[in-house]
């Protein structure tokens, strides 16, 4: 920690005790939190509510505000601009990055003013930021499949039955997205699973926009939905994708609530994020909660704009968070501050989108090319 520039807040949850331990480059200490652990508790608990109740906007902002103040109020002073934070237990949930730093006037959100990214322990990240990926192909390999208000089993997740209403805009999304990088895009029909399976140990970057379900009964049943080859929803479960070693520098799970699971008494939350980092991704982001369709759309572009501008993956969504807000002023946290990243906070190899009729030199080899086919074809005709 004395070589980055990044402070690192870990929190220690067991039934007895909550610790919090500050580290950055001239800075340690630790602070006992246990005698906040009730209220903590029932805020964590209240806030998912109030997120789904428009009306609650207000009292929304007075949770966030209190558990901002009971985590790390009183860290303000010494916060640099990038923050990563482990939190085990009933405090996994939280998300850090909708936190209200005001007290009154303005909002202020700690994701907004801060880079925040999440870790599962120090050491994971420290091995996630120096790890060579060394991947086939720098690009991107994106899916958005099309949905029909299909009605999937999930009986295994105590439902019993799951509705993948259409997506709007996850096509638009990847053709944004498709754009800016090279790689290679499926929409609608094409994007099958076995696509998936084929391709993804190739590529740098893998972007799935699409539905999830997080399981809190078995967090290795927590899935995304791809298509099979009869276009019907078939799901990439976490206990699949951690069988399937990958080389991503950069998973972006682009679906509701793909960063839950279910806790596990030694792992803490396992789920889609931790099985895409156990496969050897080196950095996911993933959702807290439901989201919205198209504002996850226009989060996403702002997102990978900055991350083509060498950003990485914490400073890129803190990026798009502030530009999203400067074109929606006031527009709720539920619209903007559900992806969090997790792993090693390294910018992703990026390649720019080649379209070779727009550089004069591929038409002259072009020419040649044919020029030498047409001699070739001549001389065997005479032969």
């Amino acid at each position: 920690m004395l070589k980055s520039d990044a402070a690192t807040i870990c929190y220690s949850v067991s039934s007895a005790a909550i610790y919090r331990f500050y580290l950055d480059a001239d800075t340690t200490f630790v602070r006992d939190i246990t005698d906040d652990a009730r209220r903590l508790s029932q805020l964590i608990e209240e806030i998912p509510t109030l997120r789904q109740q428009p009306k609650q906007a207000e009292a929304l902002a007075e949770a966030n505000r209190e558990l901002y103040q009971l985590l790390l109020g009183d860290l303000y002073s010494f916060f640099p601009s990038r923050i990563h934070i482990v939190a085990n237990g009933f405090l996994e949930p939280v998300s850090f990055s909708s936190l209200r730093m005001d007290t009154e006037g303005p909002a202020r959100y700690l994701g907004v003013e801060h880079a925040v990214s999440r870790q599962f322990s120090i050491k994971t990240m420290q091995m996630l930021q120096e790890t060579e990926m060394d991947p086939d192909r720098i690009g991107v390999l994106g899916f958005a499949p099309a949905f029909e208000n299909e009605l999937v089993d999930a009986s295994e997740l105590r439902q019993a039955g799951f509705i993948l209403p259409p997506l709007t805009y996850n096509q638009e999304e990847l053709r944004n997205l498709a754009e800016k990088s090279s790689g290679k895009f499926y929409y609608g029909d094409e994007a099958t699973l076995d696509r998936y399976q084929d391709k993804a140990p190739k590529y740098s970057m893998l972007h799935l926009a699409t539905h999830a379900i997080s399981s809190e009964v078995e967090g290795l049943n927590s899935r995304v939905y791809l298509l099979d080859d009869a276009a019907e929803p078939v799901s990439l479960r976490a206990a699949d994708v951690s069988l399937q070693p990958l080389r991503a520098e950069l998973v972006t799970l682009s679906a509701c609530e793909t960063g839950g699971g279910g806790l596990n008494i030694v792992e803490g939350r396992v789920g889609l994020t931790k099985a895409f980092i156990a496969a050897g991704a080196r950095s996911v982001v993933a959702s807290n909660w439901a989201v919205d369709d198209h504002a996850t759309a226009e989060l996403m572009d702002y997102f990978y704009t900055a991350t083509k501008e060498g950003k990485s993956p914490d400073l890129a969504l803190q990026h798009a968070r502030k530009t999203y807000l400067e074109v929606h002023p006031g527009a709720p946290p539920a619209l903007w501050a559900a992806f969090e990243a997790y792993g090693g906070m390294v910018a992703p190899q990026w390649q720019e989108k080649i379209d070779w009729w727009k550089d004069p030199m591929n038409y002259l080899v072009a020419v040649v090319i044919l020029l030498i086919a047409g001699v070739s074809l001549k001389r065997l005709r005479y032969a």
